[in-house]
């Protein structure tokens, strides 16, 4: 089962996943599997994205 990945916040309209892959990475040869948003409610199984939210949640001020 391909990985569920964050959407980038930095980039609208879902043209990256947070950790940098395109949506179509998949079907022009960039990536193994094909790439999935999770939605709200879902779990982010992909670990570059959730090493990213790890390392955001560690500066201060942060709120999840």
């Amino acid at each position: 089962m391909p990985d569920k990945h964050a959407e980038s916040p930095a980039v609208t309209g879902g043209e990256h996943t947070l950790c940098g892959i395109a949506p179509e990475a998949y079907e022009v040869g960039f990536a193994d599997e094909p790439v999935i948003f999770a939605i709200p409610g879902q779990i982010i199984t992909c670990k570059t994205c959730r090493a990213i939210l790890d390392f955001c949640r560690g500066f201060k001020g942060y709120k999840a």
